[in-house]
């Protein structure tokens, strides 16, 4: 048995929304459209509607004629007018069927299919129609907004009481969550005063032992600290002259000398191989030039003399800053033994506590005590080599003329050395 429901008028958008609403109530159903009695769209799937079926929707008219969603055992159909020979122009009709020859249907689909059709499409009664004076289409109008309100208001109230079941879930678990909230913090609170407490206990635990290693430090006696104090410099000064060298700033200053001097020696050297080979090839041509080869001779002399101060001067630096190393590196080893005899010194005259006098006689103490600390002077004036350098060119000139007033005194060095009453010449 078919059934038939008066509906108020749907829009082509508000339609497919209605019977996309119960196809997902009854399951996979197909759609059946006729366009204005001329055009069909037959075979739609609801959910992935056709271009046209789109276009339709998206204008939101009322073209649409009939509408039809079946399965096996159901089938929905929508009637803009009704199915009268007389249209309304208020109302719509809706029939659905279900034949179970066709196919099962189980009783809860189709009480799902019955909720979602009353749900999507408000049925209009139409005893709710004015009395019978009136004109039938105004009682359908009437009919259509009773039901309308009807509806309406069923709406409202749930909405309301949704309204108020929402607010009590929020509170309930806004007040479960405050519970839970208030039990972490309670907990945690409790977890830290513990933690509190530990360290508390630690720290106090920790002063003690600091009382206890002070008092302990200080009944040691003076001894085993100066003892201590002792160690620590010799294994400091041992650590320091096991790999005695110096720093890398202090290298780096003597770099750019070492360059002049290789520099200037290998310039010096190779200008003496040339002016030797010039004056060489020179000598072997005929006719000789006597003036060029004198020339030459001299520059090759000059260039072989400086050479050589180069080399020596080069030579004596190296030897000068190695003797400096040495020195130092000396030092140090015999501050290490100052150390020792310090605190052997420092021994002995606290033994001498314990005699009747309560003191170490001056004397002996002075005794071993004797060039501590102290650095030995140097009995002759450290000779530099740049010293020498001056010394050996100056000592090359063969007289000296000195101005004393207004007389001048004219020196021989040559007699000089040879002089037997002239002591270090």
């Amino acid at each position: 048995m078919t059934k038939k429901i008066q509906v108020p008028r749907q829009s082509d958008g508000m339609l497919l929304a209605n019977m996309l609403k119960i196809g997902k109530a009854a399951g996979h159903v197909r759609a059946n459209f006729n366009i204005g009695g001329f055009v069909a769209l037959n075979d739609e799937g609801l959910e992935n509607p056709s271009p046209a079926l789109q276009e339709i929707v998206r204008k939101d008219n009322h073209v649409i004629e009939t509408a039809t969603i079946s399965k096996p055992g159901f089938s929905c159909t929508y009637i803009r007018g009704g199915s009268s020979d007389v249209k309304s122009p208020i109302l719509d009709e809706v029939q659905f069927i279900f034949n179970d020859q066709k196919g099962p249907v189980s009783n809860e689909d189709k009480i799902a299919i019955i909720e979602a059709i009353t749900s999507s499409f408000i049925p209009v009664s139409l005893s709710s129609s004015i009395g019978g004076s009136a004109l039938k289409e105004q009682g359908e109008l009437v009919a259509s907004h009773v039901a309308i309100l009807e509806r309406l208001e069923s709406t409202s109230l749930r909405l309301i009481d949704s309204g108020e079941q929402f607010r009590k879930a929020i509170e309930s678990e806004y007040l479960k969550r405050a519970e839970e909230l208030d039990g972490k913090y309670q907990n945690r609170l409790a977890q830290l005063d513990e933690q509190v407490s530990i360290k508390r206990k630690e720290l106090e635990e920790k002063e003690r032992d600091l009382d206890r290693q002070q008092k302990e430090f200080d009944n040691r006696e003076n001894t085993h600290v100066r003892r201590e104090l002792r160690k620590q410099i010799l294994d400091e000064v041992k650590r320091r002259t096991a790999a005695f060298r110096l720093s890398g700033s202090t290298n780096s200053m003597r770099l750019p000398i070492h360059l002049v001097l290789v520099l200037l020696i290998l310039v010096l050297g190779a200008s003496a191989i040339y002016f030797a080979t010039h004056m060489l090839e020179m000598i072997s041509t005929s006719p000789a030039n006597s003036l060029g080869i004198v020339v030459l001779a001299v520059k090759q002399v000059a260039v072989s003399v400086g050479f050589g101060f180069s080399v020596v001067f080069y030579v004596k630096w190296m030897n000068a800053w190695a003797s400096t190393h040495a020195e130092a590196e000396f030092k140090v080893r015999q501050f290490q033994l100052d150390v020792e005899r310090a605190s052997w010194a420092v021994e002995s005259a606290l033994e001498w506590k314990d005699t009747p006098d309560g003191k170490m006689p001056p004397e002996l103490l002075q005794s071993i005590t004797r060039g501590l600390f102290a650095e030995e002077r140097q009995s002759t004036q450290e000779v530099r080599p740049a010293d020498e350098l001056a010394s050996a060119l100056f000592g090359s000139a063969a007289r000296v003329r000195l101005a004393t007033g207004n007389s001048e005194v004219d020196l021989d060095v040559k007699k000089l050395r040879s002089s037997p009453n002239v002591k270090g010449a």
